[in-house]
């Protein structure tokens, strides 16, 4: 399946994306979230070094004690026919409440029409990384808004350690 954006750009985005797509990226530096012209996404969500802006000063993305367990809650079928544990990257419809558990909190994103792009996380010494790849039916208004928005995790506290649950 492609996107047509305009008649002028061609997204060829993949159905069933190759599995390497949802690979630690190797990162050799804090990275923007990147989307190449084929639709593969990655780069990371939270550096290490930075404060949470959304949470009190000096509020900084926790290390998952799950592996993102909380996170990669579906699966992506890869080209090479691998089931491919994932997140999704949202678009649409902000963070849930503050004052949410994390069992509500994840039915905040359960809305599969907000996503945008599927993902893998993980951690290398920069930050949480995310790789993974835009869903075909990304309209071209979608991937322009991608591209311009900055992701923003939100983290909930599952049996005592802040778990990300989704990234906005």
């Amino acid at each position: 399946a492609s996107v047509v954006a305009s008649g002028a750009t061609e997204f060829n985005i993949p159905m069933y994306p190759p599995v390497d797509w949802f690979s630690d990226p190797k990162l050799s530096g804090p990275t923007a979230l990147t989307m190449t012209e084929d639709g593969r996404v990655f780069g990371h969500v939270a550096a290490w070094d930075v404060d949470h802006i959304g949470m009190p000063f000096g509020t900084r993305a926790p290390r998952s004690a799950s592996g993102y367990a909380y996170f990669h809650t579906g699966v992506v079928r890869t080209a090479e026919g691998k089931d491919v544990n994932v997140g999704q990257l949202t678009l649409a419809g902000g963070h849930a409440p503050m004052h949410a558990n994390a069992a509500l909190a994840v039915k905040h994103y359960d809305d599969t029409s907000s996503a945008i792009a599927d993902v893998h996380a993980g951690e290398d010494a920069f930050g949480i990384w995310v790789a993974g790849a835009l869903r075909p039916t990304a309209t071209p208004e979608q991937i322009r808004a991608f591209r311009a928005s900055a992701p923003s995790g939100d983290w909930r506290s599952i049996r005592g350690n802040l778990e990300m649950v989704a990234v906005c």
